[in-house]
Parts: C-alpha cells; structure tokens; sequence
C-alpha cells in the first residue's frame, strides 16, 4: 500500500483530467453520456495503484473494485443508450442485488444452499442498499435556494466518503481508510472540474458508481469489523443532510451562495464525528 498522502493526487488528478478530456473532446452531448465514467475509472486506477488489493475478489475488500466496476457499465448503459426512469430503476436495482448477493454469500456463485441467516442478511443488505441509492437519486435533483442540485450532491458524497474514512481509521483498518481516501479524492477531482465547467447534470454512471463505492466500502467495513455498525449508521444520516441544512435561514444578498455550501458541510460534520467518536468507543481494544 501507498500511505504517502501525494499519493492521492493520482485519483484526484485523474478524475480531472478525464472529466476535462471527455468534455473537451467528446463534446457537450457525448460528454453528457459518456462523463460519468471519470469517477469510477480514477477510482479504479488510484485503488489499485495505493491500496493493491490485487484484482481477484477474495474478500470484501476485493470487491469493492468489482461493485464499481459493475456499477459505472450500468451507469453508462443508463447513459448513453437505454434512458428513461424504468431503464435507471431496473439497471440500478440490479447492480444493487448482485452486489448485495456477492457480500453476503462471499461471492456471486452460491456454492451451497443459502441458510436462513444469509437469506435475511441479503434481504437486509437489499433494504438498506435500496434507501442509500433512493437518496444519491434525490440528490442528483434536490432543490435548495441557493445550491444547483450538482453541488448538493458533491457535498453530500463527499461528507459521506469522508465519515467512512473517519469510521476505518477508528476501526484501524488501513487498507479500507485508503479506499475511502482514494474515493474522496476522486469525487473532489470531478467536483473540482464540475464547479469549473460550471456542470448542471450528474449522470447516472457518476451517481451509481459513487453510492455503490460507498456501500462497497461500508459493507466491507461491517465484515471485517462489526462493531462499526453503530458508526456507519451514523454515517449514513449525512444523506439526509440537504434537508435540514435547507431549514437553516441564510441572508438574502449573494454571499448566501457562499453560505449555503459551509452549512450543508457543517451539518454532515456532525454525523461524521458521532461515527467516528462511537467507533472508537465501540472499539474491542478500548474495553
């Protein structure tokens, strides 16, 4: 593994660099279909550059590459050709059954008949999985006075790749706090080039890939360290950030558009200490 912290200038870069490129390149309409796939491409390349988990999915860590990888061709699919609610709904809730099936089952080939825990434990995974992604999709559209609904996704994904990583450095699990950190670093090099380019969409391929990265990393987290349940728990109530954040009365002039972003990322703070905070508490060397 790649500790060095300049060592996440790769995902960062490169997410940058693949945004512009398929912009400059492919123009505004291909870039529309085919953009989305910067995230998860950088993610890849920096993941196994920095943590090398090797390309076989052993383990729970080992598919977290494979979950990504399912996720953005299906995002492309969604996309570029097969548009259209029913087409997102299907290709999203299939990424998310299989991916669901393989951490629970320790791979996609049941190779026994599944028992009754492994049963209610996918059932479980499918629930939770299937309320994360209805979030990342309202994101992708929430409405909020003085933020595009593009920068209320960003913040958001960003706070909540964020607590993971908080999360595994409590559990002192680095190979699974350099996922999250490769990951962030990612999503910053998107954002970076989508605040630039002033981008008003974020495609399927985008927000798929990043949601099923950030339960890849979540669902690997609980396996080899269950008493970070509690903490991802937390974690998962930045989702609901925008909401709040959006109650919070902001002055009418334009400073607001600099306001709103700092009380959307200081309400996601919160749960991100919690889950830290009682991950550490929760932790068996503390007791």
């Amino acid at each position: 593994m790649l500790a060095s912290p300049f060592a996440l200038l790769i995902p960062l870069v490169l997410a940058f660099m693949l945004s512009a490129g398929i912009r400059m390149g492919a123009g505004a309409e291909r870039a529309a279909r085919f953009g989305g796939l910067a995230l998860p491409v950088a993610f890849l390349i920096g993941w196994a550059l920095i943590v090398k988990p090797g390309w076989f999915a052993y383990d729970a860590l080992g598919r977290i590459g494979h979950i990504v990888l399912g996720a953005a061709l299906a995002g492309l699919v969604c996309d570029a050709w097969l548009k259209g609610r029913v087409f997102l709904t299907v290709g999203t809730l299939g990424v998310l059954v299989v991916s669901a099936w393989a951490e629970v089952n320790g791979g996609v080939s049941p190779l026994r008949a599944p028992s009754l825990p492994t049963l209610a434990a996918f059932a479980a995974a499918v629930g939770i999985g299937a309320i994360v992604l209805w979030r990342f999709d309202r994101l992708r559209t929430a409405e909020h006075a003085h933020m595009p609904p593009v920068g209320v996704w960003l913040i958001v994904s960003v706070m909540t790749t964020l607590s993971l990583l908080a999360v595994a450095a409590a559990a002192g699990d680095q190979p699974l706090r350099l996922s999250a950190a490769v990951l962030t670093a990612a999503l910053v090099g998107c954002g970076t080039w989508s605040w630039l380019s002033r981008q008003d969409v974020i495609g399927v391929a985008l927000a798929l890939s990043a949601a099923m990265a950030e339960m890849a990393i979540a669902w690997a987290l609980f396996e080899r360290s269950p008493f970070t349940g509690v903490g991802l728990v937390m974690t998962g109530l930045i989702l609901f950030a925008d909401g709040t954040a959006s109650r919070v009365p902001l002055p009418k002039a334009g400073v607001s558009r600099f306001l709103a972003p700092l009380v959307l990322a200081g309400i996601a703070l919160i749960p991100l200490a919690l889950g830290a905070i009682v991950t550490l508490v929760m932790h068996p060397a503390t007791k």
